[in-house]
């Protein structure tokens, strides 16, 4: 669930009762917050899994605190260290960030203080003394009933307060009414508790950017500018109205471009890419300052140059973070390695020797790796984890040493032998680390993970979501590999999501540059499952937004693996399908290039696919002469293929389907003879199909969908006799289907879509009774439907127009009272579609005709004033669908229509 409120509770074993009753108060909570769409999600000590030491668990502890929203401290007659220290963590997060907030509760009972340990009264009193300092005062409690009472009663305080945002208030904020969420894009890097000194570089880049706007960090890799840049964001959260981090491993502009839904901007609108991006900038500008972007890891000048020329002069703080050097002369900062002292306190963090010789030995140590802050996290880290087999810093070296890599008095060098020569030169920060890659041996399972983590995008992945697309057979094991490749310095974590650094993905990939391909299979195959599409929709997601992490993964795993063979060019299709969806038409051309090549030569099928695929983005585009040149394409292919081999019932549906999509842009046109002769020679392939295949569900399917387009054309054309025996077929069909599989969705969806099409004949004869009659039939099943899947956008709208059908017979019979309260039914499940989904056609268009049917209602009430206000914005909508798809007919229709009801008013 989204809107979850993550609280932390602290306390010692001896407080374990009062821990179990809070937690069963929090359960009997969320009975009633759920039904507001809120979880309350309690973590507590017993939650962890115990694969770790008891100081690796209390770090787990600690970073969980960061990201909390409350944090709960129990206790009662002491104050344990690992409890004190929770408390310390989340109370600095406060005064840093406003969250989480901090409640200390005091369980003042009557004790027998004889029996009390000294040193147990001691750490309570020097606690309470703490908290007075501090000016945080705690609350005293008798009984976990007047416990649970009392957080209750400051929960509704919070939310009255405003420090959460309802779901309901949620929607208010990101509603069509143009107001734009704080958060545009949040991609932002969690930041290690463990992060040290960076006070003054803090200082200089707020300074720099409230005086330029603008601002590049740069430095060699692992030098901390992600964090840093990650540091400043957290500690200036508060300051920004609106903030967006991008990863820009590659074009800026096309991360640019996945702002667009949040900023309320259909990129289909847009003839160009030139068009969009002004567009982006547009809202971007138009929204209340100051707002912050990071573009992180804008490491290709080319890019940067790009992004310059379109968002120059964008009045929002923009902080990139590269290794380039003179791009934004006067509006760079050079990110110097840490301190002496803090990167030495930074190693201590991870691992501690006794003795001088250690002391002496890590200066020359952190001199010799340039105090370079990834190098000290790796080296510290995995020292950490082999001095269990009793191993110090200076065997790490040697071991280093016969590697050839030999620590100087001021730097590492790299020495090679031959010829009778020594050749000596100073070691990069890319060397050592390929040296310590070899020298730490991953095991094959930990290699085989690194490489798969390499392959996706170098920024940070909830668990949850790497688990789905590289589904290891045993989750647990796997949760611990991550954990033990964290606590080596290979990943970054924050216990709920994992990253890599680019410098650590760039190792990984060279030193396994030969098994890619091998290693990367189950991934690509996996993501072709995701991201699977049947023309239509996603099968295997529940929309373009939840696509959204699983297409920037095939986007990075196919751009890194630089081959071209089927598995590839496969997810290469389905990645276009997706760019089509969300209406970055030109991403969906670019996709198609390498499909296109590589199926023309080894499956035409699939080069059909392809060439409708271009036919569909070029009719969404309304560029319906390009649509139609690759749809006749398709059919001539579609045609051979069945020519070729009659028998094949794959090439014969493809064939049948070609005509279909040829039928729909003749349609669009408004050249209905020329539809129906294509539909014609569809439905005719469908009986052929079906005849030779009568216990095949998708022939008979099939040949109902067939019946439905030609019932549909003939009804455009007036003759609604041939359309009502074509939806009788249909319908037929689909009952038949239903009955033989009744628990299947598609066929409950096709025989509720079967009884509207009917009852639409029905109300144009002017026989409402039995409009009426099949219209609440199709209701039925709508309800039935979207109850058993409310997550279906699809189902959604079918509701949604059966509401619509039912308000207008009622309408039709003069129960307006009846009529009004179905056509609310109707805008309020359109207005939540086209807010979930700002980027489709067909749901803005379905937002403007619940407005249309509102003022034809009170027009026909006699209540024009309000008529006027609804057409009105019918109007607005249809005006935007008619510039940005100017050849579809329909929505110019519509406009004249509206037009044409606003004179008479």
């Amino acid at each position: 669930m989204n809107n979850t409120i993550r609280i932390f509770l602290a306390s010692s074993k001896e407080l374990k009762s009062d821990r179990t009753k809070f937690k069963s108060f929090i359960a009997d909570e969320n009975k009633t917050f759920q039904q507001r769409g809120i979880y309350l999600d309690l973590e507590m000590w017993e939650n962890f899994i115990d694969a770790m030491s008891q100081d690796g668990l209390q770090s787990e502890y600690n970073k969980t605190i960061q990201v909390c929203d409350i944090f709960v401290m129990l206790f009662k007659t002491k104050v344990g260290k690992y409890t004190e220290e929770e408390f310390e963590k989340a109370f600095k997060q406060f005064k840093e960030t406003n969250k989480p907030k901090v409640y200390t509760y005091f369980k003042n009972t009557s004790a027998k203080v004889g029996t009390l340990a000294q040193k147990d009264l001691q750490s309570l009193w020097a606690f309470q003394e703490k908290l007075k300092n501090l000016k945080h005062y705690q609350t005293e409690y008798s009984n976990s009933d007047k416990l649970a009472l009392h957080f209750s009663q400051q929960l509704d305080k919070l939310f009255a307060e405003g420090y959460f945002i309802l779901p309901e208030e949620k929607k208010v904020t990101e509603s069509i009414s143009g107001q734009i969420s704080k958060c545009l894009a949040a991609g932002q890097p969690s930041i290690p508790p463990e992060f040290i000194g960076r006070e003054t570089e803090l200082a200089d880049i707020k300074q720099k950017l409230e005086k330029n706007n603008l601002l590049l960090i740069n430095a060699e890799g692992g030098m901390g500018k992600t964090t840093l840049a990650g540091k400043y964001l957290e500690n200036n959260l508060n300051t920004y109205k609106h903030y967006a981090w991008l990863f820009c491993d590659t074009s800026i502009t096309e991360q640019m471009k996945t702002l667009a839904q949040q900023l309320h901007v259909d990129l289909k609108e847009y003839a160009n890419e030139d068009a969009q991006l002004v567009a982006i900038k547009t809202a971007m500008e138009n929204l209340e300052k100051p707002c912050l972007l990071v573009l992180d890891n804008a490491n290709d000048e080319k890019y940067i140059e790009v992004f310059r020329r379109h968002f120059g002069g964008l009045h929002w703080h923009i902080l990139l973070t590269s290794r380039c050097h003179n791009v934004f002369p006067g509006n760079e900062y050079t990110l110097d390695h840490l301190k002496p002292l803090e990167a030495k306190a930074f190693f201590k963090t991870f691992h501690n020797e006794e003795g001088d010789e250690f002391e002496n030995l890590l200066d020359k140590f952190l001199l010799g790796i340039g105090y370079n802050t990834l190098m000290i996290e790796l080296f510290s880290k995995n020292l950490h984890e082999i001095s269990a087999l009793g191993e110090t810093l200076a065997d790490m070296l040697e071991i280093l040493n016969k590697k050839n890599l030999f620590l100087g008095e001021k730097s590492f060098e790299i020495k090679t032998a031959y010829t009778r020569n020594v050749h000596r030169r100073a070691a990069t920060t890319d060397q050592i680390l390929e040296v310590l890659y070899d020298v730490t041996k991953l095991e094959e399972t930990e290699r085989y993970l690194m490489i798969n983590l390499a392959l996706l995008p170098a920024e940070n992945h909830l668990l949850t979501l790497l688990i789905d697309v590289l589904t290891p057979k045993d989750k647990i094991a796997f949760l611990r590999q991550l954990k033990r490749l964290a606590q080596k310095g290979w990943l970054n974590t924050d216990t709920k999501s994992y990253r890599m650094s680019p410098v650590i993905q760039q190792i990984i990939l060279s030193k396994n540059k030969d098994n890619l391909w091998q290693d990367a299979a189950l991934l690509i195959k996996n993501l072709n499952q995701r991201l699977k599409h049947d023309g239509a929709y996603l099968i295997n997601l529940k929309s373009y937004l939840s696509a959204k992490p699983y297409s920037e993964f095939a986007r990075s795993v196919t751009e890194i693996i630089g081959v071209e063979n089927f598995e590839v060019a496969l997810l290469l299709l389905n990645l276009s399908a997706y760019y089509k969806g969300i209406g970055n038409f030109q991403s969906a051309l670019q996709h198609l290039k390498c499909p296109l090549r590589i199926f023309e030569e080894i499956d035409k099928e699939n080069y059909a696919i392809c060439l409708t695929r271009l036919g569909e983005i070029y009719q969404e585009q309304g560029d319906f002469k390009k649509a139609l040149h690759f749809f006749e394409q398709s059919n001539d292919l579609c045609k051979t293929l069945f020519k070729a081999n009659s028998h094949n019932e794959s090439f014969k549906k493809s064939f049948a389907i070609s005509y279909e999509r040829l039928g729909d842009i003749y349609e669009q046109q408004g050249n209905v003879k020329k539809s129906l002769q294509l539909f014609e020679q569809y439905n005719n392939l469908c009986k052929e199909l079906f005849e030779a295949n009568p216990h095949s569900e998708s022939c008979k399917k099939g040949l109902s969908i067939s019946y439905q387009r030609l019932g549909g054309i003939c009804q455009q054309k007036g003759d609604l006799k041939k359309a009502l025996q074509f939806f009788e077929r249909y319908n037929y069909l689909c009952k038949e289907l239903f009955e033989a599989n009744p628990h299947s969705e598609s066929l409950k969806n096709g025989l509720a879509i079967s009884y509207e099409k009917l009852g639409d004949i029905y109300k144009q004869q002017g026989d409402l009774k039995k409009a009426l009659q099949f219209f609440q039939q199709r209701c039925q099943l709508g309800k039935e439907l979207f109850e058993a899947n409310p997550h279906s956008e699809s189902l959604k709208n079918g509701l949604a127009i059966s509401h619509s059908k039912l308000g207008d017979v009622y309408q039709q019979q003069g129960n307006f009272k009846k009529a009004l309260q179905l056509f609310e039914q109707y805008y309020n499940l359109c207005k939540e579609l086209f807010e979930a989904n700002p980027i489709s056609v067909n749901l803005y268009n379905g937002l403007a005709i619940s407005y249309a049917k509102f003022g034809d209602l009170f027009m026909q009430m006699e209540k024009n004033e309000q008529a006027n206000e609804y057409y009105r914005k019918a109007e607005a909508i249809w005006v935007s669908l008619t510039k940005s798809t100017p050849e579809a007919i329909q929505f110019s229709d519509c406009l004249n229509l509206v037009k044409s009801r606003l004179n008479n008013l």
